[in-house]
């Protein structure tokens, strides 16, 4: 029991474990060696063996502490034990006192089901390149793929990893093939692989720099003459020959403790990485630094919007944007899982999202990597062989397009602005708008079957099912054009009055929505009377015009919400007159001879083309019931422009005057 306890206290627990049930070979009532054997297969991710060991003393409460029922419930979880590890959880929570990991699990097992919604988004393959050994955490990098290893070769064995006699850590590389795949994997770097550990790792600016991990042997340890091995960050540069150099320790290195597990962004300024430096939330947690110039921050932690009391490791920031990481301490379905949450500023996250099944699994499931147009990637798990070795697993992200077009029904007018809402066992997953054509799109999942909500302001809501079931990749689902109803629908019945006779055929009649430039013409019937549809939110002008009388009303929004209203509007027509206006272009104080002018009704939009006469003035006609702009070009093609009406029937002058004084002698335009 002495040299089991000894091992185990250095965490050599496949020695421990042996000399544990040597003890027990001679005394088999050894409860305390039963529990150190099922804690050190716990801690060599041996999951089917804890279990079977813990369940021979998980009820000897003379030794078992809150901790232990705790690791019990995790090991159960890790082998989908769920109601028999919920018991567990519940167990250790009466004695916690409300353990927030512990309300987490018990509620990941309560809801499971959710974590199996997006089965079939994630496709994935076991990778021929694994081994026996632990491989996993690969990343792109230069066509092909670098991942972690503990695997021999011929040439070299390296020393053995005392925790489970395995072999130490290198990195690997493995070229893709024309159909994505890798090739047999190539040691690395002789000068990044050493003696030691080397590996997770991240490279950025382009493939040409790298950050890894490498541990620390032989440094001091906190106690007596004993040595300690720390995991710590290395950076390195490829020259212009292509090798690896200038390798570099990362200012916040320890002895004390670990820094490991780097992801890194394209620009090489946030530098993401778990620790167990003090000050943390408990376990590892995950932190960051920014870099100004060659100098590195102060590492921040993500604080508890990311980080838990439990382990978190295995960051991976995509695109600046999305954070992916690993913990025990959300919800899951048991082990590390891989988790999600959107960047949404330096320090801030949102929502903690768990990735489901099948990227998870009951086992270990970390180092996730996604390529750079997040369609498909790499993650890691152990669980092919009940947790005893990593493996590496490509997948792909499977994606079904929608569109659609929005616009009022029995019209052609586009709707834009109108909620888009997107609804899966009830919950709302999407809520956006439309853009300013009326189309929308959506990336749904396949085989589903969702409940689309479209719906807008004084419109009915429109509600269609869409099953993308049998839908394959890159398919495209058209709702083609969605129609609304309008729940308040207002309507305008004029009649166009004169103490003249007249005929309604000559008269026409021009309505304005204001605020926009948009003008239709009404037709009258024989009584002099017309009908049309307007928009209960916006304001209207409507114009009736002869040949030389006019008039106008207005409309403004109705304050009804339901239903339909009628506005009865009458139009007077009455004698306009014609207006003489005289104009005149300058250049500060000097007359502008020759120059354009463009005159612009406003209501019927027609406009008329003059040119200054060699004093710089024109003259132009307008009717006084309209409002006008006037434009001037100059030589330089600069605009200036006015807008006016006149209704009294004097003749006008206007002047348009540009703020420069040169004067371009204009060619005189032909009659």
């Amino acid at each position: 029991m002495k040299l089991a306890e000894k091992h185990y206290q250095k965490s050599s627990y496949i020695l421990a474990i042996n000399y544990y049930k040597k003890a027990l070979d001679v005394n088999p009532d050894l409860a305390l060696a039963k529990l150190r054997i099922a804690d050190c297969y716990r801690l060599l991710n041996n999951t089917q063996e804890a279990e079977l060991w813990y369940e021979q003393v998980v009820n000897n409460m003379a030794i078992i502490r809150p901790k232990d029922k705790l690791n019990y419930a995790q090991i159960l979880l890790a082998n989908g034990e769920y109601e028999k590890s919920k018991e567990w959880f519940s167990k250790y929570n009466q004695e916690a006192r409300a353990d927030s990991i512990a309300i987490r699990k018990i509620e990941g097992i309560v809801n499971l089901k959710l974590f199996y919604e997006d089965s079939s988004t994630f496709p994935y393959k076991y990778l021929p390149i694994n081994t026996s050994y632990s491989d996993f955490s690969p990343v792109y990098y230069s066509d092909g793929i670098v991942f972690t290893s503990s695997r021999t070769n011929n040439n070299f064995i390296k020393i053995k990893n005392a925790k489970d006699n395995s072999a130490f850590l290198d990195l690997y590389y493995s070229k893709l093939n024309q159909y994505k795949m890798p090739e047999p994997p190539v040691k690395f770097d002789e000068r990044i692989n050493s003696a030691l550990h080397e590996g997770p790792v991240a490279f950025y600016d382009n493939d040409t720099k790298m950050v890894f991990t490498r541990n620390q042997q032989n440094l001091p340890s906190l106690k007596g003459n004993n040595r300690t091995s720390t995991l710590s960050l290395f950076f390195a540069e490829k020259n212009d020959k292509g090798v690896w150099s200038n390798i570099h320790p990362f200012t916040y290195n320890s002895p004390k403790y670990s820094v490991a597990h780097p992801t890194i962004t394209e620009d090489g300024n946030k530098l993401f990485f778990v620790s167990n430096m003090p000050g943390g939330y408990g376990g590892t947690d995950i932190y960051v630094c920014y870099r100004k110039d060659s100098t590195w921050g102060q590492p921040i932690n993500l604080g508890p919007q990311i980080n838990t009391s439990a382990n978190e490791a295995f960051p991976f920031i995509f695109n600046d944007s999305l954070l992916y990481f690993s913990s025990r301490g959300y919800s899951g379905l048991g082990g590390y899982d891989i988790y999600r949450a959107i960047r949404i500023n330096d320090t801030q996250f949102g929502q903690v999202k768990n990735m489901g099944y099948p990227i998870n699994s009951s086992q270990d499931d970390f180092g996730i990597h996604f390529y750079k147009d997040g369609m498909a990637g790499y993650f890691s798990s152990n669980r092919n062989n009940g947790g005893t070795d990593d493996d590496i697993f490509s997948f792909e992200v499977v994606k079904i397009l929608v569109e659609g077009k929005v616009k009022e029904e029995n019209k052609d007018k586009i709707i834009n602005d109108a909620s888009i809402k997107l609804y899966y066992n009830n919950k709302e997953i999407v809520s956006k708008k439309n853009n300013s054509d009326g189309r929308f799109y959506l990336n749904l999942d396949p085989e589903k079957i969702y409940v689309l909500e479209v719906s807008r302001e004084n419109y009915k809501t429109k509600t269609i099912q869409i099953s993308t079931k049998n839908a394959q990749k890159d398919d495209i689902i058209r709702l083609g054009v969605i129609e609304l109803e309008k729940l308040l629908k207002v309507f305008v019945k004029g009649t166009v009055k004169t103490a003249n006779t007249v005929r309604f055929d000559s008269v026409t009649v021009l309505y304005k929505e204001l605020g926009t430039n948009i003008i239709d013409t009404l037709l009258l019937d024989h009584r002099g009377e017309f009908y049309t549809e307007i928009n209960p939110e916006s304001s209207y002008e409507f114009f009736a015009i002869t040949e030389d009388m006019a008039g106008s009303v207005s409309i403004k929004p109705t304050k009804r919400k339901l239903g339909v209203s009628i506005f009865y509007a009458s139009i007077q027509l009455l004698p306009y007159e014609n207006v003489t206006i005289n104009a005149v272009v300058k250049a500060t104080d000097k007359i502008m001879p020759y120059t354009k002018v463009i005159i612009k009704n406003k209501l019927t939009d027609k406009t008329e083309e003059l040119y200054t006469n060699d004093v710089g003035r024109c003259r132009f006609n307008v009717d006084t019931y309209a409002n006008y702009v006037i434009t001037a070009i100059d030589f330089m093609g600069n605009q200036l422009s006015r807008e006016f009406n006149f209704s009294n029937g004097k003749n006008k002058d206007i002047e348009l005057i540009f703020n420069h004084s040169e004067v371009y002698e204009m060619e005189k335009p032909q009659p």
